[in-house]
Parts: structure tokens; C-alpha cells; sequence
């Protein structure tokens, strides 16, 4: 899927050698990633959000609620629990969090759905942007896009990987800090 090549030499008595060959490019210096550790990003959980930060975790297996509550919990977050998207939309509306996390498929309602009814009730009410971040074990490039076009602001693919969902909460709430710092200092106006 990738265009790379998986080969297999051996030579009886000897052993065997398994190389992966993948299509990778040189990142421009624009484009590095940093590392951001744990200390990081509780730092800037905290900072602007009082103690914690408040995430909305939207799924249905309990194994991956256990998992990802853990890693949210380690990084100071308050963590409210939703197993249906509709169960995820009437507690956005009664905890107002920071940041959706949010399972595609579920019962009752899947997370599409959910997704464009919270979208289409803050264009309604006026209310501010939350950040949702799709997560599904379909990692095909138009599952990508049915979550954006939903209205997620990005993507996970399952299963997670604890230094990718830290960027991405990371990104979205630094995102929305410097947002109310521009407001707070008439930037916005």
C-alpha cells in the first residue's frame, strides 16, 4: 500500500535476511516534527485550562476506554465517557469540553452523524469551534476523508498510538489557546 517491497534471502546453514524497502522522502526543514514528551503536554494542558483539561471520550469498547482513559488520565485530563453518539452529543452540550475524541463507528448513532449534529448546532447557536478527532481502525486515505468531511478536525487511526494522540490533543488545544490569547488582546476583533 505504501509502493515498498518486502524480500526474503536465506541461504541454508547460514540464515536469512528479511528487508523492507519503502518509497521515503527527505523531509524539508519545515516539516521536522519535534518530539513532545508527557511533561510537554501536561505543561500545556494546564497552562490557560486551569487544571485540567476536559475531554470528551466517545467510544464503545470497553478495552479501548480503559486504555485511552489511562494515557488521558496520565496527562491530567478530566475525562467524561460517551458509548453512543448520541450519548456524546447531549454530553457536549452539558459539559462544554475542550476536545472530542471521537469513535466512528458505534451504536445508535455512529460518529459521523454525531459529528455533524454537534457541527450543525454551534453554526446554529453561534458557539465556538470544539476540535474532534476521529478515531477508527479503518485507515484507508477515504476514511480519512469521510471524517473531515463529517466535520472532524482530524484523524487516528486504530490501533492508537499513545505519541500520536498526545500530538494531536497537543496541537488542537495549544491551537485554541493561542486563540483566546488573540481574543483576550483584541486580535480577534
Amino acid at each position: 500500500m505504501m509502493g515498498g517491497k518486502l524480500e526474503l534471502e536465506s541461504e541454508l546453514g547460514k540464515g536469512s535476511a528479511f528487508i523492507v524497502r519503502l518509497p521515503l522522502h527527505k523531509a524539508d526543514e519545515g516539516n521536522v516534527l519535534v518530539a513532545i514528551t508527557k511533561e510537554d503536554i501536561i505543561h500545556q494542558l494546564k497552562a490557560g485550562h486551569g487544571d485540567k483539561s476536559s475531554i470528551l471520550l466517545v467510544e464503545d469498547y470497553e478495552g479501548n476506554i480503559v486504555v485511552l482513559s489511562y494515557i488521558l488520565e496520565s496527562l491530567g485530563c478530566e475525562i467524561n465517557v460517551a458509548r453512543t453518539g448520541l450519548q456524546a452529543i447531549n454530553l457536549w452540550k452539558e459539559v462544554s469540553p475542550d476536545l472530542i475524541l471521537m469513535d466512528v463507528q458505534m451504536p445508535e448513532m455512529d460518529g459521523l452523524t454525531a459529528t455533524r449534529q454537534i457541527r450543525s448546532m454551534e453554526n446554529e447557536l453561534g458557539l465556538p469551534r470544539t476540535p474532534i478527532i476521529g478515531m477508527t481502525a479503518h485507515a484507508f486515505v477515504e476514511d480519512k476523508n469521510k471524517c473531515v468531511q463529517a466535520g472532524m478536525d482530524s484523524y487516528l487511526a486504530k490501533p492508537i498510538i499513545e505519541n500520536d494522540l498526545i500530538g494531536e490533543i497537543s496541537k488542537f488545544l495549544e491551537e485554541k489557546e493561542a486563540r483566546l490569547e488573540r481574543r483576550a488582546s483584541g486580535a480577534d476583533d
